[in-house]
């Protein structure tokens, strides 16, 4: 009887895993990661919303594949990134798997974009507007 029981619970399991898309949880903690190193208001905003997933954050795109939701777009708009660690959140950017775009406009960085930013690697498209 506890077999039984037992099976039925696996394949539950296994339904809810193909029948629900998931975020995969590593681009949500890549996120994250890079949410509190630029810190400021962005944080702020970050935290104080109620989010199942980094994917229903305004301005992070998410798309299906592999079974999982991967975020393949990001625009940051109407940030201060001033006081943030700018420098190493292009670190985390390049964890991504998916990511093709990166927009960040009208945010205050200090004027600067730091050279590793032209590193980034499998990005297609690239927007910074002061």
């Amino acid at each position: 009887m506890q077999f039984n029981f037992y099976l039925k619970l696996k394949f539950f399991e296994l339904l809810l895993i193909f029948l629900i898309p998931i975020v995969k949880g590593n681009d949500c903690i890549i996120l994250e990661n890079i949410v509190n190193l630029i810190g400021n208001d962005l944080q702020k905003n970050y935290y104080n919303q109620t989010l199942n997933s980094c994917c229903e954050f305004n301005g992070v795109i998410c798309e299906h594949i592999n079974n999982e939701n991967h975020i393949i777009k990001i625009q940051f708009n109407n940030y201060d990134f001033s006081k943030g660690d700018f420098y190493e959140s292009v670190n985390q950017i390049n964890k991504f798997e998916y990511l093709t775009s990166l927009e960040i406009m009208n945010s205050n960085i200090n004027n600067t974009i730091p050279k590793k930013y032209w590193k980034i690697k499998k990005i297609g498209i690239f927007k910074f507007i002061f």
